[in-house]
């Protein structure tokens, strides 16, 4: 989904899915840090950057199965609902 039109694909230079997964391991990390206050007990905690990548594409796979868009990469790498978000 990135680069322009009529190039191949583009790296990103940001790895965003980093950056969530680590947001969700917090999140994880929180709701078990409260869990284990209310009933005394520990638990695993796991979160992986594979599932994280799904999970932000989800809303592209929703929009292109139910309605009529067609996924494609737009001038300047813009994002299909994301204004403004130009490089």
């Amino acid at each position: 989904m990135s680069g322009e039109p009529d190039t191949p694909p583009t790296r990103m230079g940001l790895s965003v899915v980093d950056f969530m997964a680590g947001t969700e391991m917090v999140l994880a990390l929180v709701s078990a840090e409260l869990a284990a206050r209310q009933t005394g007990q520990g638990r695993d905690v796991a979160v992986n950057r594979y599932d994280t990548a799904l999970y932000n594409l989800s809303y592209l796979s929703a929009w292109a199965l139910n309605s009529e868009y067609e996924p494609a990469r737009m001038a300047r790498t813009a994002h299909a609902t994301l204004v403004p978000c130009q490089l």
